[in-house]
Formats: structure tokens, sequence, C-alpha cells
């Protein structure tokens, strides 16, 4: 809960329900650009995302298995009836891979087009002492 609400070039995979934002109606504003949401579950947001003072693209999703992506119900065409999701991409597995050295990299470039930036998970993570 809160006033604004930021989240960019994040990386949520395999969330249960996907990632979710509780918000009373009319509360804050929620902006979600340049993320990964990587799932094997095709609902990817909850009832919650369809608020009105949500701005929400520039994303790449992910569902495992190639299943159509649901956004609070909806597919990906009525969600962009909403306003939602116009410029973001809906990507194939081959194109988000991790390599040996733990940097995200994406070979289709599918990235770049939204806006990610590769982040660097060298120092992500436990370490030993």
């Amino acid at each position: 809960m809160g006033n604004t609400h930021v989240a960019y070039n994040n990386i949520f995979a395999y969330a249960r329900h996907g990632p979710e934002i509780i918000r009373r109606r009319g509360e804050g504003s929620l902006y979600f650009h340049q993320n990964l949401v990587l799932g094997d579950e095709p609902t990817l947001y909850g009832d919650h995302w369809d608020k009105e003072n949500a701005k929400i693209d520039y994303n790449i999703y992910w569902v495992d298995g190639g299943k159509p992506p649901r956004f609070a119900g909806k597919s990906l065409k009525e969600w962009r009836e909403k306003a939602r999701d116009r410029n973001s991409k809906v990507a194939k597995s081959k194109h988000l891979n991790f390599e040996a050295g733990r940097r995200l990299y994406d070979p289709g470039l599918i990235a770049e087009e939204v806006g990610f930036e590769a982040i660097d998970l060298q120092d992500v993570g436990p370490r030993g002492r």
C-alpha cells in the first residue's frame, strides 16, 4: 500500500500466481515498465492490476509451454484495449536464457526492444564467508 509504486528493470520469475501488488481502488499509482515476467502459469496478474491508475508497458512476458498469457483474466488483446502493455512483448522461451557467467542475456534482442538492461548477477544472492 502506498502513494506511488514504481517497478522497472526487474525479473519476476515463477511466482505462484504471478507478481501481485495489492491496492485499494484509487489508491496511489503503479508504474510497471521494462520488466521480465516469467512463469509456468498463463495467469500473470491478479485482478488488482486492473485499476485505472496503473501505467503498465514495455515489459516482456514469457510463459513456459507456449501458453498465451492472461492479464487480470484478460487476453493480451483485451488488456491492450485498456491501455496496458501496448509496447510489451510476449517472448518464446528460446529468447531468455541464463549463461554460465550468471549474466542474463537475450539472443533475440527482444529485451532491448523494450529497454530492459541486462542485469549482472555476479554479486546477487547468498555468498560464502
